[in-house]
């Protein structure tokens, strides 16, 4: 386990080449167990540099959009694609659409339908799009609005070393916490449950990273400094509260 002719093998294939060889015949767990107990520690150490914990954030609303697509499989087993713009600063989904396929003309509509919305909420600045290199994004369609700077365009991981991670975790919460859950007998089914889901997402679920605020609270500014500090107080006084309770309840006599 210690040694450097096997530390790229994992402590399963350790257990199963043990086995073939002859030389030691235990279970993984066997295996895991006895590492555990002695305290052995590998000695590989790490060169190729780690990948960044804090993304690319943005100072302002609208400075910073995310835009991706992701592929989903009815289960008439039909595909669907699902495209959505983000604000990086607000977490909020400032555009989204289910379509039966996917291309630049799609992606022009969309970007087009997130500026509108992004007006309506106060936002004036060109954004700067934050997209992957592929076709739906990289297209004569996209091109012109990024030509006649109605949008910028950074193209993740290429550009930039940062990952377009925000709008792809949007869908991981999509997936796992609601469309899963619900039948998506046919492509109704899904448009309507995308729909409530970012809905949701956009008005209702607090997220942790905007101090408890709705993505909406953030984006228009009801989420101010002295919210947040009266949330802080409660917190504190309902852990105060607890610690009394927990003080006053006295210690039952022992059956015993």
């Amino acid at each position: 386990f210690t040694s450097k002719e096997f530390a790229h093998f994992s402590t399963a294939s350790l257990s199963w080449l043990g086995k073939k060889t002859g030389d030691v015949v235990a279970s993984v767990s066997t295996w895991s167990r006895v590492v555990h107990q002695l305290g052995l520690k590998r000695n590989s150490v790490r060169i190729y540099p780690p990948k960044p914990k804090v993304g690319i954030r943005a100072s302002a609303p609208g400075q910073i959009w995310h835009l991706d697509q992701t592929i989903l499989r009815l289960q008439d087993g039909t595909r669907a694609f699902v495209q959505a713009i983000i604000d990086n600063w607000s977490r909020y989904v400032l555009a989204w659409k289910v379509t039966p396929d996917y291309g630049g003309l799609r992606t022009k509509e969309l970007l087009l339908q997130a500026i509108v919305k992004a007006q309506t909420l106060g936002l004036d600045m060109i954004p700067n799009v934050f997209v992957d290199s592929g076709s739906e994004n990289l297209n004569d369609h996209v091109n012109q609005l990024v030509s006649t700077e109605v949008i910028s365009r950074t193209i993740a991981q290429i550009d930039i070393e940062a990952s377009n991670s925000m709008v792809e975790s949007l869908f991981l919460r999509l997936k796992h916490r609601y469309l899963f859950t619900i039948p998506l007998n046919n492509f109704a089914a899904l448009e309507k449950g995308v729909d409530f889901y970012f809905t949701e997402s956009n008005t209702c679920i607090p997220h942790s990273a905007l101090k408890g605020a709705t993505p909406e609270e953030a984006i228009t500014g009801k989420w101010t400094a002295a919210r947040i500090d009266q949330l802080q107080s409660r917190t504190i006084s309902a852990r105060e509260n607890r610690i009394e309770l927990n003080r006053r309840i006295r210690c039952q006599p022992c059956l015993a």
